[in-house]
């Protein structure tokens, strides 16, 4: 009966670890796709400001020509910096994606040790309830 038990047991925790699991890639799932669709908007926030620059500067006078084009190479610092900033956050974000999938890598890898655990417990409560019933077939003899 006990060994029943820490089998059940044993399943239980199985299945708890499997759900979490579950729970943890869909978050990272999520977390990544926020995190591409919050570069695509900025990147496209970023397109249009330099859309709207260039038309700034084409409808203005030759004299503000120059001013307008030291404002455009500041905008495309900023744009070059934010492209760079959101480049490291992806590349983070692909690392934690990784570094996710190795640990999903490593849970699997527990869980059929704790599969093949368990059926060496099943193989083993089965042979104790034989030797129980061999046991009780001799005492009642």
């Amino acid at each position: 009966a006990a060994t029943r038990q820490n089998i059940a047991t044993l399943q239980e925790q199985m299945e708890d670890a499997t759900n979490d699991r579950i729970e943890r890639e869909e978050t990272l799932r999520k977390e990544f796709n926020d995190l591409e669709q919050s570069k695509d908007a900025a990147l496209e926030s970023l397109s249009q400001k330099m859309a709207l620059m260039q038309a700034s500067l084409q409808a203005e006078r030759v004299s503000e020509v120059s001013a307008l084009q030291a404002s455009l190479s500041a905008t495309e610092r900023q744009g070059a910096q934010e492209a760079s900033s959101l480049s490291a956050s992806l590349s983070a974000t692909e690392r934690r994606v990784q570094e996710a999938a190795d640990y999903v890598a490593h849970l699997e890898k527990n869980i059929e040790e704790g599969n093949a655990h368990a059926d060496e417990l099943l193989q083993e409560g089965k042979v104790l309830e034989a030797r129980t019933v061999a046991l009780e077939e001799e005492t009642s003899a």
